[in-house]
């Protein structure tokens, strides 16, 4: 949290990160 990381985990990792940054940014690509 809070830290940028690459995605190791591939898609869930940047699902995780896309949530927490879409919620912010209220742009959800994964997530229509």
């Amino acid at each position: 949290p809070g830290l940028q990381h690459p995605p190791l985990d591939g898609p869930a990792e940047r699902k995780r990160h896309a949530q927490a940054l879409g919620a912010a940014d209220g742009s959800n690509l994964l997530d229509p």
